[in-house]
């Protein structure tokens, strides 16, 4: 026997089965954290709340906030959560297409939301533009994010 349901009846159960099928899944909110990689192969997931000279402030899945040591952080070992945008630019950096870059990782900064995903931006975007010859707007991202993040990873880097 077919059953014709209105629309209004489709879409409630359609939702109710999508959330059950995300919890089912586990594609909860610990598929959608961020992720460090430590240098010995285990991961934590959470939220990073801050990337400071000393290490990253983390707030895990479970369990109290901690600090995470630079030192136990494997290269490249954070992944941000929805953070498509960064990586997109991060690729364009990395690949030495430079002017495509400073545009991506602008639009990053210039969101002041983005806590350390801004702060990334600023670094970048300021190396991306030293590398271009641009050292008047380099000079103006490194002196955003040193006063904007007084305690950057990078300040070491800058000088």
């Amino acid at each position: 026997m077919k059953m014709n349901l209105p629309l209004a009846a489709k879409v409630p159960f359609a939702t109710a089965l999508l959330c059950g099928l995300l919890v089912t899944t586990g594609l909860t909110n610990s598929a959608l954290a961020d992720t460090i990689t430590l240098k010995d192969g285990k991961t934590e997931t959470g939220k990073v709340k801050a990337e400071e000279f000393g290490g990253v402030t983390f707030d895990p899945s479970k369990g109290d906030d901690k600090l995470i040591l630079w030192k136990d952080i494997a290269a490249n070992g954070i992944t941000y959560e929805g953070a498509e945008e960064y990586m997109a630019a991060k690729e364009l950096f990395d690949q030495n297409r430079f002017d495509d870059a400073i545009a991506a990782f602008a639009e990053i900064a210039k969101d002041g939301k983005k806590g350390v995903l801004r702060q990334n931006a600023l670094y970048y975007s300021g190396k991306a533009q030293a590398m271009s010859g641009k050292f008047d707007a380099a000079l103006a991202s490194f002196e955003a994010l040193t006063k904007d993040y007084g305690k950057s990873r990078w300040l070491m880097d800058i000088g």
